[in-house]
């Protein structure tokens, strides 16, 4: 046979155990995709990927130098989560009355629990739109990254 433990560069991979506390075993436990996302969920989510374009949320202009948008969870997550970004120019878009308003990131969070965060950008990253216009916004380069965060501190 084999000593995989002389051989340089070996691995050994295992798939399927599951660690017990005490000495009395319990039935193996079988999680379905769904419910492992909705679990990690719980603690992260990203509303981006490395594609150029990734819708984020509809919004609207309160005034003409900020959007305000309401983000949505999947899943509930385990406390009020932070913001997380890259930003950098034109890192992100508002499509509105026919043109689109670039920005370089979100401001801040305006209000948030765990089911769902409203989330703005103002003149200071670069908004300039008209007042009441309704949009949508979504991410314009690859490296423009979005997510929330509820991570034990």
């Amino acid at each position: 046979g084999q000593n995989w433990s002389a051989t340089a560069s070996a691995t050994f991979e295992v798939t399927g155990v599951q660690l017990e506390v005490g000495s009395q075993a319990t039935p193996f436990e079988y999680r379905s995709i769904g419910e492992e996302l909705a679990l990690c969920q719980r603690y992260y989510v990203e509303l981006t990927s490395a594609r150029q374009v990734n819708p984020i949320m509809n919004c609207g202009y309160y005034h003409n130098t900020s959007i305000y948008g309401v983000v949505i969870f999947p899943t509930e997550m385990r406390t009020e989560p932070t913001l997380v970004q890259t930003t950098g120019t034109d890192y992100f878009r508002v499509y509105s009355t026919g043109a689109a308003d670039t920005f370089t990131g979100f401001h801040s969070i305006h209000s948030v629990t765990p089911q769902r965060v409203v989330i703005n950008a103002a003149s200071t990253q670069g908004i300039s739109g008209t007042q009441s216009a309704a949009g949508w916004c979504e991410t314009m380069n690859t490296a423009a990254r979005l997510s929330f965060t509820a991570e034990f501190v």
